[in-house]
């Protein structure tokens, strides 16, 4: 399942904040998770900031629904991505 970076909006399978562990770009999963949602997905794995997308546009949308799970939601991932497949309709 996808999960959607908080600051462009770019969709990024859950299985690749494991990854970007064990490419030395977080020291463990829970490190990868607060950067991905801190800083967003171009800090964790191209080591550069990401950009925001232009404001009402569905990146736009992507970003900012994702951010408002995060908060809800914490650490319970699966359930983010969960509710962002259901909400995939918004996102067109």
């Amino acid at each position: 399942m996808d999960i959607y970076c908080t600051t462009c909006g770019e969709p990024w399978d859950i299985a690749s904040l494991h990854d970007a562990v064990d490419e030395g770009n977080a020291e463990d999963y829970q490190d990868a998770r607060m950067i991905f949602f801190g800083s967003g997905c171009g800090t964790l794995f191209n080591r550069r900031p990401c950009e925001r997308p232009e404001t009402g546009g569905p990146a736009a949308m992507r970003a900012n629904v994702t951010a408002a799970l995060a908060d809800v939601l914490g650490d319970d991932l699966d359930g983010i991505a969960s509710e962002l497949d259901g909400a995939a309709w918004m996102f067109e």
